[in-house]
């Protein structure tokens, strides 16, 4: 396996560097494992795979962020979620988006893998360096996070416990589901759904999920100006980046940079997010679709289209069954 552009979330060796957090009484209440860092001026790209032990509840852990985006998958156990004055049971399967000034807290009783990406989030500035300066010298991650070391300060604040009344995950505005997007669009072998818009996310990204159909394909155009992050959540695809050929399967991502040509099939069908989210999708296929029913011949014009793609980021030169 290269990890080069392929990470899978439950081989150890596909993390930048792993933490604990303690409850109180030193029982083990998270395993946080960092697999990409930030990058840029709005911190995109940031992933994490944290596993959250079953724990008594101790406090909710009650906070709100005043810059960051946070998206999580709930891709095993299940969770308690308090916001908005309302508590409700997450699932496995379920996705959580976060927004800034959002207060909101979180139980598990279970152990739940807890899967996110961020944008905006200043959590894991100097993170592999704390991280290396423990290793090499215990306790010194408690001293830097002590008042008056001068280390600044994380967008976290701590708030009251809150009151709560108890209600359907389909009650709260920041639960999504996949089969219950924002919209989705049914192409060529693909549904493409959306799950967050950009509007929801500092007008930086959008997440998307598509589902393919069996004997799909796709190939990018020759030197693409974005870098591309997919999480595969469901059956098996093969993509090739440059000359090197990938597998990607369940709790896999695959990290693509900028300029490399690629290009993707799926033999069986599969599912994936669109996670790193640069390509317009909402704009582009809002056009495409409106250009398909309402100007036929535009829609069938090739430059119209081109023009299109340039337009909205997006880098595919052709695909389908």
């Amino acid at each position: 396996m290269s990890y080069r552009y392929l990470y899978d979330l439950n081989d150890p060796s596909s993390y930048k560097y792993t933490s604990q957090m303690k409850t109180p009484d030193g029982t083990v209440a998270e395993d946080g494992r960092l697999v990409l860092l930030p990058e840029g001026e709005h911190k995109l790209f940031c992933f994490t795979d944290t596993f959250m032990h079953k724990a008594p509840e101790v406090g909710k852990m009650v906070h709100e962020h005043h810059l960051g985006f946070e998206t999580f998958f709930v891709d095993s156990g299940s969770m308690d979620l308090y916001m908005h004055g309302k508590k409700t049971r997450l699932e496995a399967g379920s996705i959580l988006h976060l927004q800034p000034y959002e207060i909101h807290g979180m139980v598990f009783h279970e152990d739940v893998k807890y899967r996110g990406i961020f944008s905006d989030l200043d959590q894991f500035d100097n993170a592999v360096e704390a991280a290396l300066l423990e290793e090499h010298y215990p306790g010194s991650r408690a001293k830097m996070m002590a008042p008056g070391s001068g280390m600044p300060k994380h967008d976290f604040f701590m708030r009251g416990q809150g009151e709560y009344v108890e209600v359907p995950a389909s009650e709260v505005a920041a639960v999504r589901y996949p089969d219950k997007p924002i919209i989705q669009y049914e192409l060529d072998g693909v549904t493409l759904k959306q799950i967050t818009g950009r509007w929801e996310n500092g007008g930086q990204k959008e997440i998307w999920r598509a589902e393919f159909a069996p004997g799909f394909h796709a190939e990018w155009v020759e030197l693409p100006l974005a870098r591309d992050l997919f999480y595969v959540t469901e059956g098996e695809i093969e993509f090739k980046i440059a000359e090197e050929t990938v597998i990607a399967r369940p709790e896999c991502l695959v990290d693509i940079p900028k300029f490399l040509p690629r290009s993707m099939k799926v033999p069986k069908g599969a599912a994936l997010y669109d996670i790193g989210g640069l390509t317009c999708w909402d704009d582009f296929l809002y056009e495409y679709n409106s250009l398909k029913l309402h100007e036929p011949e535009k829609f069938k014009d090739a430059a119209v289209i081109a023009e299109l793609k340039a337009q909205c980021g997006c880098y595919i030169k052709s695909f389908g069954k």
